[in-house]
């Protein structure tokens, strides 16, 4: 799932609290019962994910560090394991 996500590190010379973080390119297609396809345009690869997952890996729509995406998907309050969480379009 690592070739699912892009990195930006701000200071070129070594990695560092620096880094930032988006979700590569995917196409959301819902099968039912709980479960979404994923598509990654990045690598080609397709991934059968629980539909609270591809909502929150959805969220990760910008460069930000780790903590600000955690930060960012508590901030919305959503309950994940309920997939609560929406997804763009």
């Amino acid at each position: 799932m690592a070739s699912w996500f892009k990195r930006r590190d701000k200071n070129k010379a070594a990695p560092s609290h620096t880094e930032e973080y988006i979700a590569a390119d995917t196409e959301y297609y819902p099968v039912g019962g709980g479960a979404d396809f994923v598509y990654s345009y990045n690598d080609g690869s397709l991934r059968l994910l629980p539909a609270h997952l591809s909502a929150i890996l959805n969220q990760c729509n910008r460069f930000r560090s780790l903590k600000e995406h955690s930060s960012h998907l508590l901030n919305r309050g959503a309950d994940a394991r309920h997939g609560e969480l929406y997804r763009r379009k």
